[in-house]
């Protein structure tokens, strides 16, 4: 077959496989029209599920009669002219495509008269060439867009459709969409001549609660937490659901971007990040929720339904709405823990201040203080070197290894000293520790909590986020006395908190992240009253860290052993280790 241009109207069938894929996507397109004409007050009359008969009726400034012959084109649009128009585009629609693409696959009929004209035209496209046949028509000033007998000339697309029901139900969620990015417009919806919704316009400064209400139901309006944030040229503002308070899930996510629904995964990533880290990965978010930035910010222009966006500075607005997100559910997690003053305050517009959005989770660590031992910094991490070693495993060999380690090393070498302590590993958690001329085994875990006793009762290092918070279950009849762990353990710069019977914990101090702290907060809240120590949270914490199965690397071990010799540290060896006779330990391991 050779090459041809394709007749218009098939083209434009082609082209309708993208703008046309149900009846609620005819709804769209033409509630998207009436909204750049201006339209205040729509009318929208659906019969069978719109397969039969959609007509929308609006208020707007109405097309004249001169640029009806071209509405129905391919391509003919008054939204954009030129490329930088497309690349500041602010109206709902910009490429010309909706109208001739539903007049390819239906009997469509457009009404219209503005405001300079006495009478209204009525345009027809019809034949293979889809030529517009334009007539007089009696119509008030706005236009009235009739489309029937959905793909009636497709019969492939129009078996695809499902049942009436189902097809309401899509066009019902289009216009809630609608409703809820445009309160100023007033919307009514009749099915099968029966009015079904009805969303009044509400006025600058009215209650928004009442279409919230009617849109997505009084349980949304009943937990939101209202929000509005800026940052540079950047809003964010809307309701958050406390999904935690709610307890059941409410099914609404709704997020525009300048006006427009969007479902971009850039956005999508930005709000399930920020309601992971406050109440874990299981919560589903709720939220209804605007972004205002400037339109040469953007690029709309990259999905055929243009739920999708592409953003120029993409880190930044992602870092902003997790942030933004973050700051205002902590006010909700507050007021769930009984907060009595932030529960009565009124929601109140927050601006950062010289807060660049970013990962605080990757912030520079506090400097060293200045009097802290020149060999030990204030997170157990030594100025000192030992080489590129990496301690040998426990071997049968290990008995001569072991001689050799009592014999003094004149080169530098002497990788197994660390400080005044010498040692070496055996098996996968435990290690061989010489002090003194007296010999101590002792796990990585024991190891680890001598570390980080001995450190956070001299050196308190600043709290960090988790990537992840770690929430553990607890019983009933645990709140009380898991009240009290929480308050000893917030001396350490540890944010831990009580949510819906779960105990969250976000911030642990810097350096402590790679420990197991699910098993310490299960270690910890099954101690007992006169088990918990809380003159000594630092002893207690020490305590919950040794019981744990860890396994450190060689570095990580010589960072351990960098401790400062006092009595203290001598305590804890004696609590933590077990002291052995070498001669007998050698001649165990057949040395």
């Amino acid at each position: 077959m050779s090459i041809q241009i394709l007749p218009a109207q098939l083209a434009n069938q082609i082209a309708a496989g993208e703008v046309v894929e149900r009846p609620s996507s005819v709804v769209k397109e033409l509630l998207e029209n009436s909204l750049d004409a201006g339209a205040t007050e729509i009318e929208i009359e659906i019969d069978k599920g719109g397969h039969k008969r959609i007509l929308l009726r609006d208020n707007g400034k109405g097309i004249t009669k001169e640029d009806l012959n071209l509405a129905l084109s391919r391509h003919a649009t008054s939204k954009i002219s030129t490329l930088e128009d497309l690349e500041k585009v602010t109206s709902m629609g910009f490429r010309g495509e909706a109208l001739a693409s539903i007049s390819s696959v239906s009997r469509l009929t457009l009404i219209s008269r503005t405001a300079e004209q006495s009478e209204a035209w009525q345009a027809v496209a019809e034949g293979r060439d889809m030529s517009v046949n334009v007539t007089p028509a009696a119509h008030p000033i706005g236009t009235t867009l009739l489309v029937e007998d959905l793909f009636f000339n497709t019969p492939a697309r129009r078996k695809f459709l499902k049942s009436e029901k189902t097809e309401f139900a899509h066009i019902d969620e289009v216009i809630r969409r609608i409703a809820l990015g445009r309160f100023d417009v007033s919307i009514s919806v009749k099915h099968n001549g029966k009015l079904l919704r009805k969303y009044p316009a509400a006025k600058k400064g009215a209650d928004p609660y009442k279409r919230i209400g009617k849109a997505c139901g009084q349980r949304f309006c009943d937990h939101a937490l209202e929000v509005e944030s800026q940052y540079q040229d950047m809003t964010l503002r809307g309701w958050l659901v406390n999904v935690v308070e709610a307890q059941t899930p409410i099914e609404t996510q709704y997020f525009y971007v300048n006006g427009r629904i969007m479902r971009d995964k850039l956005i999508n990533h930005a709000i399930k990040q920020a309601f992971s880290l406050m109440w874990g990965d299981e919560v589903q978010p709720a939220y209804i929720l605007y972004l205002e930035l400037p339109a040469t910010a953007i690029d709309i222009n990259v999905h055929p339904s243009k739920h999708e966006v592409r953003f120029h500075q993409a880190r930044l607005v992602h870092d902003f709405i997790v942030r933004t997100i973050q700051e205002f559910l902590r006010q909700a997690d507050d007021m769930l823990v009984g907060d009595e003053e932030t529960r009565n305050a009124e929601s109140s517009v927050k601006v950062f201040e010289q807060a660049v959005p970013n990962h605080d989770y990757i912030q520079p660590l506090k400097p060293v203080d200045s009097g802290t031992n020149e060999r030990t910094t204030s997170y157990g991490s030594s100025s000192g070197s030992v080489g590129g070693y990496r301690a040998p495993s426990f071997q049968s060999s290990a008995g001569k290894q072991y001689r050799e380690l009592l014999q003094p090393s004149t080169t530098q070498e002497s990788a197994f000293e660390v400080d005044a302590y010498r040692w070496l590993k055996v098996g996968d958690n435990r290690i061989l520790l010489e002090q003194d001329s007296q010999f101590y085994i002792m796990s990585h875990a024991s190891l680890a909590a001598i570390f980080w006793t001995s450190q956070l009762a001299s050196h308190l290092p600043p709290a960090q986020p988790l990537l992840l918070p770690i929430s553990v279950s607890i019983e009933a009849q645990q709140g009380q006395s898991v009240q009290v762990i929480i308050d000893a353990l917030a001396t350490l710069n540890i944010d831990l908190n009580l949510v819906n019977k779960k105990l969250m914990l976000r911030k642990v101090p810097a350096g402590m992240r790679d420990l197991d702290w699910a098993a310490i907060l299960s270690f910890l809240i099954s101690l007992s009253n006169e088990e918990v120590e809380l003159d000594k949270p630092a002893h207690m914490l020490g305590g919950a860290v040794a019981s744990t199965h860890i396994k450190l690397e060689n570095s990580t071990i010589e960072r351990y052993l960098c401790l400062t010799q006092d009595e203290t540290t001598n305590t804890l060896l004696k609590l933590y280790t077990k002291e052995v006779p070498l001669t007998k330990w050698l001649d165990e391991q057949g040395g």
